[in-house]
């Protein structure tokens, strides 16, 4: 019974610990690894900035979209390797997830081979970048995004885009299980209300997600080679 005990406290103490950690901290389940400042073995991963979801949610777009654009600018300049990270549906559906298909067949979003599935201007891709198109939150789910990174020698992993409590986080949590340093992007990451982003951001962090915001990230890549 002693030991029985011994091991109900001994979880709870790790709850405890992991639920109380702040982002980037040591905690009970690990540490979140800061992003090393090494450009050249980088990449940086926009999720979801289409025409289309800007739209549906501006605030969320508008939240991050100026951010993006400097990280992007600099980014490029550096060398990191950047992918878009989209969703691309068919027009009959075929392809959507059964919980979103009563209104993607009531209004058609981001269609392939339409506006709304385009990145939108402000930072669209150029021809050196990576473009994958998706059908699921995750952006590693039946693509080459793996293929392409392993194949690039990329080890960090920079997320940005919306929405933080969906695409971005599985798409972060499936870059971390697949070995990747990764860096969540505070403020050029979004969720429907602060409290929604500050909930995903602490829980990431205890599982091995680093967090960064645009000014530290920005200082970091600025001082790299």
């Amino acid at each position: 019974m002693k030991k029985i005990l011994s091991l109900f406290l001994l979880a709870g103490t790790i709850c405890v610990q992991a639920t109380s950690a702040i982002a980037g901290s040591t905690t009970a389940l690990g540490i979140a690894t800061p992003w090393s400042g090494d450009p050249q073995h980088t990449a940086l991963l926009i999720i979801d900035m289409q025409q289309d979801p800007a739209k549906i949610a501006p605030e969320m777009t508008n939240a991050v979209l100026p951010n993006l654009e400097k990280i992007i600018a600099l980014a490029r300049s550096k060398g990191v390797k950047i992918f878009y990270i989209g969703r691309a549906y068919r027009l009959d559906g075929s392809n959507v997830e059964p919980y979103r298909l009563n209104a993607f067949k009531a209004h058609p979003f981001q269609v392939v081979g339409t506006p709304g599935a385009d990145f939108i201007n402000s930072i669209k891709p150029q021809p050196q970048d990576w473009i994958i198109y998706k059908n699921r939150a995750d952006g590693f789910m039946d693509t080459y995004l793996n293929e392409y990174l392993s194949n690039l020698q990329i080890k960090n992993v920079i997320i940005t885009g919306v929405q933080t409590p969906v695409c971005v986080r599985a798409t972060a949590i499936s870059a971390m299980e697949r070995n990747y340093n990764v860096t969540m992007i505070t403020d050029a990451t979004a969720s429907a209300t602060p409290e929604v982003q500050a909930a995903n951001l602490d829980d990431m962090a205890v599982n091995g997600i680093a967090t960064m915001s645009t000014t530290d990230f920005l200082t970091k890549l600025k001082k790299s080679n």
